[in-house]
Order: structure tokens, then C-alpha cells, then sequence
């Protein structure tokens, strides 16, 4: 009798043993779909870090930084990206939303470049002369502000728009332009341009990308968040331990044929990155005062930086298995 009770007691239990977990969805929206500073969320979706730890992470098809704010204070989003100036205008005083881990803390692969067949021997020989940027008030007109101030050289700024931006350069409109690592690099790659000056060169901090999360995600789910940071913080670590391995996940991610191109983006981005993803306050504070100086919004630069992120959430990052 208390065999066949024990024999039913272990039946029914069994189904619920095999039933898997259900996982926590995570969504996200990031300004522009194939930024390389976001790449390792690609890498650790990948890797299966988000199904390791339990989440399911689900891309929004949303595009562009008004777009991603909006959908993080309506609720439709849980994390978005934002460079510490962005988020600090956006969400002031941490309302609606905060910082909770870097993914960039320089302008890796930002450059001051020049078509290839014009004779500009350096940078210093810009000054006064047009030098296109994408938009005005953006990470554009911050590295032109930086760019500026450290060769002790004034531009002409003209904002052509991203996707002008190369036209302009190659029609010979304007003389110079200083753009991030997808577009600059791409054509020096193809050897249409050369670097003029590596914005990235000297590592020095500025927080230009991060991951923003919602006051409710902060508030309700802390697990997830601790898990979505180490699995993005692992797969970086895994990126710059194989290089071959991330040099074709970079070819899929950015929809790059040219391995050339995507070696050069390896070398220069994400070589540089830290896995470490906690947000320093001081590389925060530079960034603000960059902006400040960049955007001529001087507010910007007496922010406190204490409300605009949390570091709770960043834990020290454990390489996965090499693939």
C-alpha cells in the first residue's frame, strides 16, 4: 500500500519537475539598431547568457533617441541606450529613469577624417574650414567640441544629417567629417578616407553610451536586471578573448561583408570597451561638462551626477565557456 502511495506521490510530481522555467522578457530599444557599442547584447543573446539566467530579451523595432525616451517613460520599453548627457536631459533627477550600466566610456572609433585624395596634411590644417557633423546636439557635436578644444583649433560646423554625412564627404562639400566608428572607419577601410585625428586614442572618459532602465524595472525587478548586466558584461569578455569568433558575430551584426572593415572595428571599438560595465562618476561628469560646452548649455555642467544612475545592478564578470 505505501509503495503504490509513494509510486503516485512520485507521478505526480514529475510534470512539474519537467515543466521548464518560465523566463522574465526584457524589452529593449536602442537608438540605432546595429550601434557597435551595443554589440555585445547581440553577442550575449549568442552566447545563450539571457537564456541561462532566464530572460527572454525582446528587440522593439523602435529607431531613434526621442523615440526609445518616450517608449521608456510610456511603460512600452524596459532599457533603452543614451550617452550620460542624453540621459541626464531626459530623465532629470533619475525620473522615469536611470543609468545603470556603461556601455562605452570613450568615443572609441570616433575620427576626424579626410577624403583620401585631398591634401590636408593634420587636423590643424581644418581650422576655419567646413567640417561636417550628423546633427547638432548630439555625440557628433560633442566629439567636434573635443576634437576642437584638443588641437587648439576652431571648425566651421555644418550639420549634413547622418545619412548625408559620407555623400558630403566624397562630393568634396565640406572638407573633413567626424563620425562614429560604422560610418568613419568604413570608408577608410575602403581607403576613400584617411584619419585626420582618433578621438578615441588617449581612452579619455566620457560616459557615450549606456543602458538606461525604467524607475519600474529598478523598482520591481532587480534580479533581471543584475542578470541582463553580466550577461551583456560576460559577453564582452568573451568578444576580446576571440577575436575571430567576434570579428564574424560584428560582420552579422552590422550587416558588413568587408572583413577588413569589420577587423578594423574590432581593433578599434571593442578592444577598448570595458567588461567592467559599472558607471563612473567622473567619466559621467566629464561627459555632462563636454555637452555642456558642445550643446551651449552650461546647466548641463552643474548637474549632480548622483541621481542619474545606480550601480547596484553591476556585479564583476564571469567569462563564459570559450565557443
Amino acid at each position: 500500500m505505501l509503495k503504490r502511495l509513494a509510486i503516485t506521490i512520485m507521478a505526480a510530481c514529475l510534470p512539474a519537475l519537467c515543466t521548464p522555467v518560465s523566463s522574465a522578457e526584457i524589452r529593449v530599444a536602442f537608438a540605432i539598431s546595429d550601434d557597435i557599442f551595443l554589440s555585445p547584447v547581440f553577442a550575449a543573446d549568442r552566447l545563450g547568457l539571457f537564456r541561462d539566467a532566464g530572460i527572454q530579451l525582446r528587440r522593439l523595432n523602435l529607431r531613434g533617441a526621442d523615440t526609445i525616451q518616450q517608449a521608456l517613460k510610456s511603460g512600452q520599453a524596459d532599457i533603452i541606450d543614451a550617452s550620460g548627457p542624453a540621459a541626464a536631459q531626459a530623465f532629470p533627477n533619475g525620473a522615469g529613469g536611470k543609468l545603470i550600466a556603461t556601455a562605452a566610456n570613450g568615443f572609441y572609433g570616433w575620427t576626424v577624417a579626410a577624403r583620401e585624395d585631398r591634401s590636408i596634411p593634420s587636423i590643424r590644417d581644418l581650422a576655419g574650414k567646413m567640417v561636417g557633423i550628423s546633427t547638432t546636439h548630439s555625440l557628433s557635436d560633442m566629439a567636434a567640441q573635443l576634437a576642437a578644444e584638443n588641437n587648439s583649433i576652431k571648425f566651421d560646423i555644418v550639420s549634413l544629417g547622418a545619412g548625408s554625412i559620407v555623400p558630403e564627404l566624397r562630393a568634396g562639400k565640406v572638407e573633413a567629417i567626424i563620425t562614429s566608428a560604422l560610418l568613419g572607419l568604413r570608408e577608410v577601410s575602403a581607403n576613400r578616407a584617411r584619419i585626420l585625428f582618433d578621438l578615441g586614442a588617449d581612452h579619455a572618459p566620457f560616459l557615450v553610451s549606456g543602458y538606461v532602465a525604467s524607475t519600474q524595472m529598478i523598482e520591481t525587478r532587480q534580479r533581471d536586471l543584475r542578470a541582463f548586466v553580466a550577461a551583456i558584461s560576460q559577453a564582452l569578455t568573451h568578444m576580446q578573448a576571440n577575436r575571430r569568433w567576434s570579428i564574424d558575430l560584428l560582420k552579422e551584426y552590422a550587416r558588413i561583408s568587408d572583413n577588413g572593415y569589420a577587423e578594423l572595428l574590432y581593433d578599434t571599438v571593442i578592444r577598448n570597451m570595458n567588461p567592467n560595465a559599472r558607471v563612473s562618476p567622473e567619466s559621467l561628469k566629464e561627459a555632462l561638462e563636454l555637452a555642456a560646452r558642445a550643446w551651449k548649455q552650461p546647466e548641463l555642467a552643474a548637474l549632480p551626477v548622483a541621481p542619474i544612475y545606480t550601480d547596484e545592478f553591476v556585479t564583476a564578470a564571469q567569462p563564459p565557456n570559450s565557443q
